[in-house]
């Protein structure tokens, strides 16, 4: 009996090794193909491009997002030689062949790769079998959205894989702790609000996995946890790391970024004083370097709140979830042929997270509370899947929610950390299966969403078109806006 329990573990870990191995060589293969392409400055990184050169000559820039993104994209470009060109001034501009850009992008693909293997593994850790962690995996790794995004030089994908960090070495402190370990729980918590903090020190979109993470910790929410919260202080330990990786990361970039510019007039006469360079270093002290990060993090609230985002130019909240909006990020149109890069989730990747959250609706409300009080392995799975299932539903709807009370609408990228939880939720749906439908559902799936990334590749690689096969690929009028 021994011997075959240690059998089938082996099985297992052999399969989990195989699911990751493929969603990391699938992931990495579409994001790396064609990396150059387009050859031209796009979107946001004509922006964060303005943010790196800052960052390399030290000087002082005020964003509304935290600074760690910017950091990030920063090294990479310094890791691969890439200097800004100083002409930049347009999207849509070329950019000199052999210059080093497609080298950052592809450091940010790599990023996309390990992202998407990562969402494999968090399903591994919950206790999923192989074939929805692979479904799990591959709707990441083959979507139009995530793939975009980690192509080009933004931080969106650098935050994801953060929160998914975050995530997975939470699920690694709750598993420790239900095996009553003393040590391990508190590490991999201290190690997820190292995660956590430097998600949210890229972007505060990403504050859900702070509140998933702290919220399953505290209550001690089953099945993550099945004896109560763990201690209080590994819950402390969490927001103690998360808050001080922030600070840290802050201090960082205002003690490096220390010399005046052109944009720092709209901060407080003491702030323009802590800079180098500026008018107003003689005759003022300083501020002290808590209280730089305190005004900079005022500052970032206050414009935030100001931004009203524009339902002409960006979906809103509701167009991400229906897929009824794209955002354009590059166009160039020829007589008979068109080259793009469009922003869209994967059509088969929605429909497949859209029924996901209707059939784990309908199984809530009727399954779940029909079977409640049944005893037994498979009723006790049953609940602990649909309990899984609440956790991603909730983190899904509080990944939008500073969407929904701030900007109103927005750019498209800006779902991506609802549609991490939104894939994790869809995988975990596939648990609730019988084996063999469970497999055959699981191929289907996959097969869909490859087919339907073929599709629309062209819009991710900047692949010259005929018109009429781009005005079949809009399923939309939104698309085209």
């Amino acid at each position: 009996l021994q011997q075959k329990i240690r059998e089938r573990a082996k099985l297992c870990k052999m399969r989990s090794s195989v699911v990751l191995l493929v969603v990391l060589v699938v992931s990495l293969a579409v994001r790396l193909a064609n990396i150059n392409r387009p050859q031209k400055i796009i979107f946001d990184e004509l922006v964060i491009s303005k943010f790196m050169n800052k960052i390399r000559e030290r000087e002082f820039l005020f964003d509304v997002f935290p600074p760690l993104g910017k950091m990030y994209l920063t090294a990479a470009s310094e890791l691969t030689h890439w200097s800004v060109p100083s002409n930049l001034t347009h999207v849509g501009q070329e950019l000199p062949a052999g210059s080093g850009f497609a080298q950052v992008r592809a450091i940010n693909a790599v990023v996309g790769g390990i992202s998407s293997m990562l969402v494999s593994g968090i399903c591994l850790e919950g206790g999923m079998t192989a074939w929805p962690a692979l479904v799990g995996g591959l709707m990441n790794g083959l979507d139009v959205l995530a793939t975009i995004q980690s192509r080009v030089m933004m931080p969106d994908t650098f935050m994801v894989l953060l929160e998914q960090i975050a995530f997975f070495f939470a699920m690694k402190s709750w598993n420790a702790s239900k095996r009553k370990s003393r040590v391990a729980p508190l590490l991999w918590m201290v190690l997820a609000g190292v995660a956590s903090g430097s998600a949210v020190a890229t972007k505060w979109t990403s504050y859900a996995v702070v509140v998933i993470i702290s919220s399953i910790s505290f209550f001690g929410i089953p099945p993550f946890l099945t004896h109560g919260g763990v201690a209080w202080p590994t819950v402390l330990a969490f927001y103690a790391a998360a808050a001080s990786t922030y600070y840290f990361w802050f201090d960082i970039y205002l003690s490096w970024c220390n010399r005046s510019g052109e944009n720092d007039n709209f901060t407080t006469i003491p702030f323009q004083a802590s800079l180098i360079g500026s008018n107003h270093a003689v005759d003022n002290e300083p501020m002290e370097p808590w209280r730089k990060i305190y005004e900079y993090n005022k500052l970032m609230w206050q414009y935030s709140r100001g931004i009203r985002g524009d339902t002409k130019a960006e979906p809103s909240w509701m167009d991400w979830i229906l897929n009824q909006r794209a955002t354009i990020y590059v166009i160039e149109k020829n007589e008979a042929t068109s080259s793009r890069v469009t922003t869209i989730v994967n059509p088969i990747v929605s429909i497949t997270i859209c029924g996901s959250l209707l059939i784990f609706i309908i199984a809530l409300f009727f399954v779940y509370v029909r079977y409640l009080r049944r005893t037994g392995p498979k009723y006790k799975a049953l609940r602990q899947t649909l309990q899984r299932g609440s956790v991603y539903t909730l983190a899904w709807i509080a990944s939008m929610l500073p969407t929904l009370a701030v900007f109103r609408c927005g750019p498209i990228y800006q779902y991506l950390p609802a549609l991490f939880f939104a894939t994790l939720l869809t995988a975990q749906n596939l648990e609730l299966l019988a084996p063999k439908l469970k497999v055959a559902v699981s191929i289907v799936v996959i097969l869909a969403i490859a087919s339907a990334f073929a599709l629309w590749s062209p819009w991710v690689y900047f692949t010259e078109i005929s018109h009429d096969y781009n005005s079949r690929l809009v399923a939309t009028e939104g698309w085209q806006r």
